[in-house]
């Protein structure tokens, strides 16, 4: 043999089989991972095995994170700020570079820090606490603390719920719910009045009296079902933002008395109302205008005793047009009154609800006023103290 020659070896048929499991392998982890299905890889080497995390792998998981209605935030176990989401900078009003890296004490109400750090240190558990805004009141949260070990390290991760957003959601269910029954109620009591009235009508010849009065029940009931849905109508309109104003110049004052005096002349309204104007140019819906005064007096009206007095005003002050419904009537609880203007909300009590209403006049007032660019306010001494309206809208000048 040629001693410059070296036998080349033909590889075994098992040795390309493995190779090409191989290739098959790696071709496949490569698909896994452009397709997003791999988070890490196990390396093994002779140094032994190694944990590789792919830089995107926990994006959509800090997307959602981020995305959460409740503040969320990763501590160490001695209750250091390592992340926090931005719902919880936005609790905290404070930005997230001053967060990261502070204690969790900075932010829970003083009484209540040695409680949260024994959760903390325990590593679970709920706790029911008052929240500090960096300028501004204290907010009622619940804190529920959880355990986590990340990259071998233990943590703390804790999930901030605002209670007064959750009340407020729960709230306004509920006024869904008693509005329903409102609804139900008012629909119900003209139906059957109506019914009644028909089988009078069937029994009767029509031009006896009581053929005559069923007839008047029938006008009198669908008339008031229709003011109900019309209420209906304009409110969702006005909600959802399908409703067009035909403005044009106006005089404030003229228009409110005008429209006073045509639906006060019956002997239940006449002596009970004051009406005090002077002229006030606005550019507005008259037909919107004449919805916000009548909803107004008919509030004030419903709320009044027979002998109480109602003050309907018009002034001009300053670059506004102030129009103002005043009464001596049952007043207005100082819990509700911050609420008096959402939609479905009344007086919880009873004698209020059998007045009759579904609790969204006053929303329809609010949202019709915002629409000519002013806007509403309502003050009451309190429950028998009367209450007063106030609406605000721009002053335009005449032939403008």
């Amino acid at each position: 043999m040629n001693p410059d020659v070296f036998p080349v070896g033909v590889p075994e048929q098992t040795d390309i089989d493995e190779l090409r499991a191989r290739l098959a392998e790696a071709e496949e982890t490569l698909r896994a991972i452009r397709h997003g299905e791999v988070d890490a890889l196990l390396i093994a080497d002779p140094s032994g095995a190694r944990l590789y995390t792919l830089q995107s792998a926990d994006a959509p998981y800090r997307a959602l994170v981020e995305r959460m209605q409740e503040g969320a935030i990763l501590l160490t176990t001695d209750g250091h700020i390592s992340y926090c989401n931005r719902r919880f900078a936005e609790l905290a009003r404070t930005p997230m570079e001053q967060i990261i890296g502070a204690s969790i004490d900075q932010f829970v109400d003083e009484p209540d820090r040695e409680t949260v750090q024994q959760l903390v240190a325990i590593g679970a558990g709920k706790l029911r606490t008052s929240f500090r805004h960096g300028d501004g009141d204290p907010v009622d949260v619940q804190v529920s603390v959880s355990s986590l070990t990340l990259d071998l390290v233990e943590h703390r991760a804790l999930i901030v719920t605002d209670l007064t957003t959750l009340a407020k959601a729960q709230r306004e269910s509920r006024s869904k719910d008693e509005f329903l029954a409102m609804l139900a109620h008012e629909l119900r009591n003209p139906l059957a009045a109506i019914a009644s009235a028909t089988q009078v009508l069937v029994m009767t010849d029509l031009r006896e009296s009581p053929a005559i009065r069923a007839r008047e029940i029938i006008l009198r009931q669908v008339s008031h079902m229709a003011r109900l849905v019309d209420d209906l109508l304009d409110v969702g309109r006005v909600v959802t933002g399908k409703i067009a104003l035909t403005r044009r110049q106006l005089d404030l004052g003229e228009s409110v008395r005008a429209y006073v005096t045509a639906i006060t002349s019956d002997e239940l309204t006449r002596g009970r109302i004051e009406v005090v104007t002077e002229s006030v140019w606005v550019d507005a819906d008259a037909v919107r205008l004449e919805q916000i005064v009548g909803n107004l007096l008919g509030n004030a009206l419903k709320f009044s005793e027979v002998d109480g007095h109602i003050r309907v005003s018009v002034t001009a002050e300053g670059d506004e047009a102030v129009l103002r419904v005043s009464d001596t009537g049952t007043g207005i609880d100082p819990d509700l009154l911050p609420r008096i203007f959402d939609l479905f909300v009344q007086g919880e009590d009873a004698g209020e609800a059998a007045k009759g209403g579904l609790g969204i006049g006053l929303t329809l007032v609010r949202r019709l006023a915002e629409l000519h660019g002013g806007k509403v306010e309502a003050s009451s001494p309190g429950i028998g103290g009367g209450a007063m309206f106030a609406v605000r809208l721009p002053v335009s000048a005449p032939g403008r």
